[in-house]
């Protein structure tokens, strides 16, 4: 029987919500589920970045699998950085304060999750989103990853899949230029109910443009301009939909941050053998750093703070910090390698290696003093950190030899 106007009317409505319902639901059921002994807690996450690919795919895809879900487990995002953290990154904080997604409503945050509670209580699951390795603060549970929903080259991480119901199960690694993308086809294949609220093509479609520089980057693919397309028509008739260039602009907006929140708001830590490295991405060139209270290079100052990062019982070796931004005649990009003395013979080693790649050439901003060395080079403006990151892993797995 065809709905009259006012049913149709509120069956709109009724879908508007269902991110926001879903949201708040998933939040209740974790606070419930983690006071028990008899649930699995099955967390989908992102990687530590922290990025809106990573956020938005970590939200979508948990609301697709709760309703996948059975009597017994608990599915919910967990966003990979502290309430305080997302903040810096106010790209992800202007989308979800157009849809209406709180922190207090919606969201749980790493900090929140009791992981070793819930790993000795043999409750936890994690799905790996954006990332097919656990990152350095989730490797004591890599035993209950139970899959991976991801774009980066594949490390063959052996999953768990036995822990899981397998109507949950997910094995996706595919180059695409925005795992939202990856989502996107999931959606299709799916009778989630959520994939009915326009909200859900907001996020995906958000992040798709944001990811592919609106299907203009050579990481766009086939996969991603037709996901594109299609959750753009979903949307047609929506108007507080933040767009494209604006959500580029906050991205890009570093107004009034601190040096060490500017290296908050896109850190990733990785381990080759028994070394550790961080790697920080800035919108802004090095030579804009070096100066003030705060200052990058400062002694005492955030590169330092970064380096004294526990991870487990270690401390980050070296830091690099990678830059991307508007030059005078075209985009251009900056690394700093960054060591204290202590890890001498690994920096000098690594500055050598970086020497010698295509297209790394010195700068005179290079700096030392008593507590720290920096080497800090032009290269490539097609190198991004995606790139950059397993040159040097090759590297230090190399050096571990």
């Amino acid at each position: 029987m065809p709905l009259i106007p006012e049913e149709r009317s509120q069956s709109r409505n009724l879908n508007q919500e269902l991110i926001l319902v879903n949201l708040a639901d998933a939040k209740k059921d974790f606070s419930n589920a983690i006071k028990q002994k008899d649930t699995q807690c099955i967390a989908i996450i992102g990687n530590e970045g922290a990025d809106m690919d990573s956020c938005v795919s970590a939200l979508c895809l948990a609301l697709m699998l709760r309703e996948q879900s059975q009597s017994g487990e608990c599915v919910f995002p967990v966003i990979s950085v502290t309430r305080e953290e997302l903040l810096l990154r106010r790209d992800i904080t202007l989308l979800f304060e157009s849809l209406g997604i709180k922190a207090d409503e919606h969201l749980i945050f790493i900090d929140e999750v009791p992981f070793k509670k819930l790993k000795g209580e043999r409750q936890l699951r994690l799905i790996l989103v954006d990332h097919n390795t656990p990152f350095l603060e989730l490797e004591a549970y890599a035993d209950s990853v139970v899959g991976v929903v991801d774009h980066h080259a594949d490390s063959n991480f052996p999953l768990h899949e036995a822990l899981i119901n397998p109507a949950l199960r997910l094995d996706v690694i595919e180059t695409v230029g925005s795992v939202s993308s990856l989502i996107y086809r999931h959606s299709l294949n799916s009778n989630s109910s959520v994939i009915k609220d326009w909200k859900f093509g907001a996020l995906l479609s958000s992040t798709i443009a944001l990811d592919t520089d609106n299907l203009t980057s050579s990481v766009t693919t086939q996969l991603d301009s037709q996901a594109l397309n299609s959750l753009r028509e979903l949307i047609l008739d929506k108007e507080n939909i933040p767009s494209f260039e604006e959500l580029r602009a906050a991205r890009r907006d570093i107004d009034a941050m601190t040096p060490s929140e500017l290296l908050a708001r896109d850190r990733k830590f990785y381990r080759e053998g028994d070394i550790i490295f961080g790697i920080s991405s800035l919108p802004t060139s090095l030579s804009s750093q070096v100066l003030g209270e705060d200052a990058l290079f400062n002694s005492g100052g955030s590169i330092e703070r970064q380096l004294e990062v526990k991870i487990g019982n270690f401390s980050s070796q070296l830091y690099f910090v990678h830059c991307s931004f508007d030059g005078e005649n075209a985009w251009e990009r900056e690394i700093a390698l960054c060591y204290v003395p202590s890890a001498s013979d690994l920096g000098d080693s690594t500055a050598k290696f970086l020497e010698s790649l295509n297209g790394f050439q010195p700068q005179n901003l290079n700096f030392s003093n008593n507590n720290l060395r920096v080497h800090v080079y032009s290269v490539p403006s097609n190198l991004s950190r995606k790139l950059f990151s397993p040159k040097i892993q090759k590297f230090l797995a190399d050096s571990n030899k």
